[in-house]
């Protein structure tokens, strides 16, 4: 049967269709009053892996994305639009230890890779024979990295990335010590009690000074002058919690922008400029200059002038990566090859041509790519960002940038895929679509952006905090989540602790992180460590929890202690429990027969009411904390 939710005006208006197992199989987003429609279709295998998805937001050209598995359903192979195909070789694990890039002729992309035992990337050698090394911390923080063009001979001269990063108690980041020629990114940073960013000094940009009020709106940003801008006193004015004005230091000053709303809460007008948004809170217009369009998952596909080219095209995966642009201004088709979350790579053919260019990307622990170095290992540019993401030494290029996100060329935006972003002010463009929940009263700020932390936290897809460290806070107490929940604990450590060590927990990781936060990671957070410290067995039963409200997970143990079964569940009024499965996972145990026949050996996944399992994934197995210390 299919679904078709419905927006006033048509604008946004969709229709989904399933396979008879209860899979996506087609989405059809109208973009506008019955036309320019976007379409997304789904194929899987017999083990009910995505194999195929296609794109469709120009009939005459659809942009189809391709995924192999080796036995164990673990990805090895990934296809992208007009030829390329990057090949991933395993380990035991299912860990990438090798990419290479194939359209026409084989491409290395990046080989020798290693991990910690946490999962997080140890090192790699890039395609062009650069070294990428990081190291940890005691509480898997991101200590140092360090891109070198020379292995085994790492200075000032063949350095293109090198970064060391100091923290407090509390995991802020107090200082980042910029090891290569200039040093431009070496800077410190102080922070109030709330963990709060309050001021930046680097050579970059001088001091920059933020301060916040008691539902932490910026109140003002004093920013130094350099080489690069002038200084800037701005003091930010709110009318019922919405930034209203921006004046010269305070309230009281003379005014520089006048900033207005729709009445869902959208930037209508900022700077004399106008902002257009659907009832779906999509951003579909800009200053009446350029139209967007969203995919199923309102990721944009779309980027135009109005009613002329050239366009930008972008295609988002299901996970919601960027994997392929057509940028019709630049003339260029750009394929984006991650390893991981993190882009390392841009295999660039110019529009008409066969000729193909590849460029590597050096990132900081945040995900900004800072160095592109050509196959010559010479950088080719460079970024330099404020502590809140705006580009200080060139222009936006449409390209991903702060965080790991699309930077707009036309309208200074950084888009998040749910939310623009816009650094000038660190603010999002439009409220929160996570709904605040009660517990902690910041979550009723709908329009801030990285809690005022910019250095511990990201935003993966403009809906939630994503810790910069990862999985890597692992070591840093879990037992401290339980005992003391507070808000910057249940973030900084909850998501990614548990996460870590019990990788399915609903509502952590990054699967499930843009419908997560913090309320809920305490919540989660310190049932898991509850049971993690024995709170009996008998309590684990593989049911519902009684107690829960809202998405969660339960799992039974062996007689030594070891996760053998879990499955989570989320809300479901028509059930007498409340709740219904979203997934199950069984480790040990007897193998599964399929309805075609086909007999899965444990570990399995079963997904919903599919009554189809699969082979698990390696990052869905629980591990023990003695494990991933």
């Amino acid at each position: 049967m299919p679904v078709s939710p419905c927006l006033p005006g048509g604008r946004g208006n969709q229709s989904w269709r399933y396979t008879p197992d209860g899979l996506p199989a087609t989405i059809t987003t109208h973009n506008s009053h019955g036309g320019n429609t976007v379409t997304n279709s789904y194929s899987y295998n017999k083990r009910r892996l995505l194999v195929q998805e296609t794109t469709t937001a120009d009939a005459s050209n659809p942009w189809t994305l391709g995924y192999g598995y080796n036995a164990n359903g673990h990805l090895n192979s990934h296809s992208y639009p007009a030829g390329l195909t990057a090949h991933y070789t395993l380990n035991a694990l299912g860990q990438v230890t090798q990419i290479s890039a194939q359209d026409g002729s084989s491409v290395n992309v990046a080989s020798n890779i290693s991990y910690f035992p946490n999962g997080a990337v140890k090192g790699f050698t890039y395609g062009n024979g650069i070294t990428h090394t990081a190291t940890q911390n005691t509480r898997g923080l991101p200590q140092r990295i360090t891109d070198c063009t020379t292995p085994g001979t790492c200075n000032s001269a063949n350095r293109r990335l090198d970064l060391q990063y100091s923290y407090d108690r509390n995991g802020n980041t107090t200082a980042i010590t910029d090891h290569s020629s200039g040093g431009l990114q070496t800077r410190t940073m102080g922070y109030d009690a709330q963990d709060r960013l309050t001021q930046v000094t680097s050579s970059m940009f001088g001091t920059a000074k933020y301060s916040y009020d008691v539902l932490d709106n910026l109140t003002r940003v004093q920013v130094g002058a350099s080489a690069l801008h002038p200084a800037r006193d701005h003091g930010y004015c709110y009318s019922h919690n919405r930034l209203s004005s921006i004046r010269a230091s305070h309230c009281n000053g003379s005014l520089i922008e006048a900033l207005t709303y729709d009445a869902q809460g959208n930037l209508a007008s900022k700077g004399g400029q106008s902002y257009s948004f659907d009832y779906g809170n999509r951003l579909r217009s800009h200053g009446g200059n350029t139209q967007y369009l969203y995919d199923g998952h309102g990721r944009r596909v779309r980027y135009s002038a109005t009613g002329s080219a050239p366009q930008l095209y972008s295609q988002y995966d299901y996970s919601g990566q960027l994997r392929w642009q057509r940028d019709e201004q630049a003339g260029q088709r750009i394929r984006h090859i991650y390893l991981g979350n993190r882009l390392i790579a841009e295999h660039r053919k110019p529009i008409g041509s066969n000729t193909v260019t590849i460029e590597y990307l050096h990132s900081d622990a945040q995900g900004s790519p800072l160095v592109r170095t050509n196959a010559a290992r010479n950088a080719i540019e460079t970024s330099q960002y404020e502590p809140y993401g705006r580009l200080v030494n060139r222009a936006n290029n449409n390209r991903p940038g702060y965080t790991g996100h699309v930077q707009d060329s036309a309208t200074g935006l950084t888009y998040m895929q749910q939310r623009y972003y816009d650094p000038q002010l660190g603010l999002f463009l439009s409220s929160d679509p996570v709904t605040a929940h009660a517990g902690d009263q910041r979550y009723f700020n709908r329009y801030w952006y990285a809690a005022g932390n910019p250095y511990k936290y990201t935003d993966s897809d403009g809906r939630a905090l994503d810790i910069i460290a990862d999985i890597g806070f692992i070591g840093y107490s879990a037992y401290k989540l339980a005992t003391q929940p507070s808000w910057t604990n249940a973030v900084a450590l909850g998501a990614d602790v548990v996460a870590a060590a019990v990788p399915f927990a609903t509502g952590l990781g990054a699967g499930v992180r843009a419908a997560a936060h913090g309320a809920d990671a305490v919540k989660v957070g310190s049932n898991v460590t509850d049971i993690e410290r024995g709170s009996g067995r008998a309590s684990n039963k593989l049911t519902p929890s009684p107690e829960a409200v809202g998405s969660h997970t339960t799992f039974k143990r062996d007689a030594d202690g070891r996760i053998t079964n879990y499955a989570t569940y989320r809300e479901n009024p028509q059930n007498p429990t409340g709740f219904q499965v979203e997934k199950r996972v069984d480790v040990t145990g007897k193998a599964h027969t399929n309805p075609d026949g086909q007999k899965i050996s444990t570990p399995h996944v079963k997904e919903g009411s599919n009554r189809y399992v699969r082979p698990a994934r390696e990052d869905e197995l629980p591990r023990r904390h003695d494990e991933i210390k």
